[in-house]
């Protein structure tokens, strides 16, 4: 299990980078895209509705539609089912393993005035994702169990990369990651999910072009990744937050968890 994972990656355009259904869905757009090769198999799809602000509100949302391969695999879904906070406790992925190189093609409805996108996300296989492995987040050693690491992003571009982060050294190995996020003064809720960010480990991805919102306490969906991570490793993260307003103002980044060794 030397090789790090492709935990999760978020997809909302087609190959070349168009057809963005990030921004509100006005009218019907549509993609096609393919999981990637050599990262292992997709094992769950599962979504993110963007524009949504952190609190129940009435609207319509968007008709969604996922197909894998050409064969419908969610079908007349409506957005608001894959909304940051959609049934907590209970949320469902829907299980699917398919090798890389699959076509993966959406289908969005929208109307006039909606505010709310859209990306697919696939969750890659992790042969972390052990009990064995699970087992080492919830040991009881007194010691320095997890630590936050974030930046700041404060423009609205597309490539924005933090300082490079190293893993301290004596404390243990990495056994968990979590996405973060915090919506700091002046941003609007509509920034977190707007925002796409992905983290790199020793140069290799581990999170891909993911809404920021997954990382926010707001989200349901499910949060810690079992991985391992070596002392001494370096990481970094790249925000896109070309899709939010101008004063976006999100601290963006990720949770290490510690096992219960020094």
């Amino acid at each position: 299990m030397g090789n790090l994972p492709l935990l999760l990656k978020g997809y909302n355009t087609d190959l070349n980078g168009g057809s963005n259904t990030i921004p509100g869905i006005t009218t019907t757009a549509s993609w096609q895209n393919v999981f990637d090769s050599g990262r292992g198999d997709v094992v769950y799809i599962d979504g993110m509705e963007t524009g949504r602000p952190l609190f129940y509100a009435a609207d319509i949302g968007l008709g969604i539609t996922i197909l894998v391969s050409g064969v419908q695999v969610i079908v007349n879904a409506n957005s608001g089912d894959f909304a940051p906070y959609a049934m907590p406790g209970n949320y469902y992925l829907t299980p699917l393993r398919q090798p890389g190189g699959q076509t993966l093609s959406l289908q969005a409805i929208g109307s006039a005035g909606n505010v709310h996108g859209f990306q697919v996300l696939a969750y890659y296989e992790n042969a972390y994702d052990t009990p064995e492995n699970r087992a080492k987040l919830y040991v009881s050693k007194l010691k320095r169990r997890w630590q936050n690491n974030t930046y700041n992003v404060t423009v609205a571009a597309k490539f924005q990369q933090s300082s490079t982060f190293t893993v301290p050294v004596g404390n243990g190995n990495v056994v968990g990651v979590e996405l973060l996020c915090y919506i700091q003064t002046g941003s609007a809720s509509s920034d977190a999910p707007n925002a796409l960010i992905s983290m790199y480990v020793n140069g290799v991805s581990l999170f891909e072009n993911v809404s920021a919102v997954y990382g926010h306490a707001s989200c349901t969906k499910p949060q810690i990744f079992p991985v391992k991570i070596n002392p001494g490793d370096t990481f970094y993260f790249i925000t896109d937050a070309s899709n939010c307003g101008a004063g976006v103002n999100l601290g963006l980044g990720a949770r290490l968890y510690f096992d219960e060794t020094n």
